[in-house]
């Protein structure tokens, strides 16, 4: 198994893929973020996470709702940086690239 994969990346500038080290114990979810992590959405049956931190800084700033899937809205605007990444059918990372991202937008647009 291949353990290195993108991701991408979403912060209130755009979207960014991020080739990431995922070998056990590797915390590239907590380094890319900056911190201790919480789950915030998930589609194709929770095989596609989306990250962000649990406790974000003052001085982060929000991601704009145009960058978000509409289902990962919540209540309050979400500030970045957000991590998705795509799990196999053993729920271990594989390849999640902006286009992938940009397919599952599509997609949830088609689907609302």
């Amino acid at each position: 198994m291949d353990h290195v994969v993108h991701c991408v990346v979403i912060t209130s500038t755009g979207c960014q893929e991020h080739i990431v080290d995922t070998t056990p114990m590797s915390p590239y979810v907590t380094d890319i973020l900056g911190g201790e992590v919480t789950f915030c959405g998930s589609w194709d049956d929770s095989h596609i996470l989306m990250l962000r931190l649990k406790n974000p800084p003052d001085e982060n700033e929000v991601v704009p709702r145009n960058l978000l899937p509409n289902t990962s809205i919540d209540t309050e605007p979400l500030k970045g940086p957000l991590l998705i990444t795509k799990l196999d059918m053993d729920y271990n990372p594989v390849n999640f690239t902006v286009v992938d991202y940009e397919d599952l937008l599509r997609s949830l647009e088609q689907d609302s």
